[in-house]
């Protein structure tokens, strides 16, 4: 079940995809891996990039401030555009490799809901409601839009996913190889994404290592990879920056933390133009899981809302909490398995006819709101309403009538009935302008596919999900003994 899970979810994310990397971060990282291939360096071109859109390092050269681990991702995906290029004797190297890139995501969300279902399977819960909770948290909250951009929250939240999953199964069976992937998925996350070191203590207590018989053996097991890549990333920050401590991220003035967390929490949960919980408001669910959680399952709890609450209070103090230019709580993303995790718990509530009721409409109502976020580049379209209609990013976030839900809606109608205006867009990565969907096969044309294949695209990728579809919803009515 779980790899028709991932094949459905891979197929319905490929048909959705755009082709172009949809995001600033990513044509930075992207940058950086070209960097190295190229020229054994990790800096940013200058004739691309200005000193804003990094930091420079000891040697005056301009670095990107992100991790390493999604320019490592990407190394090998420009490495196979090198290859192409030269089989069929092109020089667009770059073309190529954006477009790889833009599917990289597709595979890391797909695997997030396979790996989803197999953690809720590992928790008792029944194979048809794994198999609901899995595709709604793929399908009905922003892990649906952000699988066609680049960012690094989804290898990010896969990883930690994966980490946890295999710590279950450590916890089980005692096997210190379950421990060893366990810790390897966590080391590969904070490789991604730094600030989920944090969580290295909560691994710790929750492992139980200390409690056991083996725990000399279990020890270096757990610290092994961690040290590996701290030092790793140690090394990469004193190549560039003289410092193992200095990323370049807010170097300008040392203040990388706003200080008003209070807005940080509010804006990322529940503001109009970033709420997780207005984005995708399934995750309501969550709330009304917590209190179950607590009541049967106290371990577990506690280690779910360490991993949600550590995150999202770190990330509500920085200046840049709400993401900038993206869709939604941008750096909440990689959380959303552990809120389903929360959720999953309601299945006792969902026998009652108002809670099964709340629970259709919720979801309806995020479907159609990733369905808008999938339809429209949001990006694009907010640079474009500061840029042109002198929106204050402010009223984007806080103004329930400045909304970029609403704003989405409006566009796609005026697209729909032929009145969308074709602004230039304001991000330098990509020539897609605003004027219509944000398909590949919409605007394959313009990228030098021919019409045919882009409809070969559709048609044969639309009867293959069709063709999935049926069978989940087999399992659903009559779900096996097995599975």
């Amino acid at each position: 079940m779980a790899r028709l899970i991932f094949w459905f979810s891979l197929s319905v994310y490929c048909l959705c995809s755009s082709g172009h990397l949809g995001s600033y971060d990513a044509w930075r990282e992207y940058c950086v891996a070209k960097s190295f291939v190229e020229s054994g360096t990790f800096e940013l071109p200058r004739e691309m990039f200005s000193v804003q859109d990094g930091a420079l390092g000891r040697d005056g050269r301009l670095y990107c401030w992100h991790s390493p681990g999604m320019s490592a991702l990407i190394l090998p995906l420009y490495c196979a555009s090198k290859v192409i290029v030269r089989m069929v004797s092109k020089e667009d190297v770059d073309s190529l490799g954006k477009f790889l890139v833009s599917f990289l995501n597709i595979f890391f969300t797909a695997g997030i809901n396979a790996l989803l279902y197999k953690t809720l399977r590992q928790m008792d819960l029944s194979l048809r409601w794994s198999l609901i909770f899995s595709l709604t948290g793929g399908f009905a909250t922003l892990l649906f839009p952000y699988s066609k951009v680049a960012f690094d929250v989804l290898p990010a939240g896969f990883f930690l996913l994966a980490a946890v999953y295999f710590l279950e199964e450590y916890k089980k069976d005692v096997r210190v190889v379950h421990l060893l992937y366990s810790q390897l998925f966590l080391a590969a996350a904070i490789f991604v994404r730094i600030p989920i070191i944090l969580l290295i203590p909560a691994f710790f207590l929750y492992s139980g290592i200390l409690l056991q018989r083996q725990r000399w053996t279990a020890l270096p097991v757990f610290f092994s990879p961690l040290i590996f890549v701290g030092m790793v990333i140690g090394a990469y920050n004193h190549l560039r920056f003289g410092s193992i401590f200095e990323d370049g991220r807010y170097n300008d003035d040392g203040s990388q933390f706003s200080g008003d967390w209070v807005e940080g929490i509010l804006g990322l949960l529940i503001s109009p133009g970033k709420g997780l919980l207005v984005y995708s408001p399934i995750l309501v669910f969550a709330m009304l899981g917590t209190f179950l959680v607590f009541r049967h399952k106290k371990g577990k709890g506690f280690f779910w809302a360490y991993i949600i609450l550590s995150q999202l209070i770190l990330h509500a103090g920085i200046r840049d909490w709400h993401g900038a230019w993206c869709w939604g709580s941008r750096f909440l993303v990689y959380l959303i398995p552990f809120f389903i995790f929360f959720a999953a718990q309601t299945v006792q509530l969902l026998n009652q006819y108002r809670y099964k009721i709340l629970f259709i409409a919720l979801t309806g109502a995020s479907l159609f709101i990733q369905g808008l976020g999938v339809s429209y580049d949001g990006g694009t379209r907010i640079g474009n309403r500061l840029q042109y209609e002198k929106i204050s990013y402010r009223r984007i976030i806080f103004d329930p009538a400045g909304s970029p839900i609403i704003d989405h809606f409006k566009q796609i109608t005026k697209i729909v009935s032929g009145q969308a205006s074709a602004e230039e867009p304001q991000k330098p990565y990509y020539k897609i302008q605003d004027d219509h969907f944000d398909f590949l096969f919409v605007y394959a044309t313009t990228l030098g596919v021919p019409v045919f294949f882009s409809f070969l695209w559709v048609f044969s990728l639309s009867g293959w999900v069709g063709w999935l579809a049926f069978i989940i919803l087999k399992y659903v009515k009559d779900p096996p003994s097995i599975a």
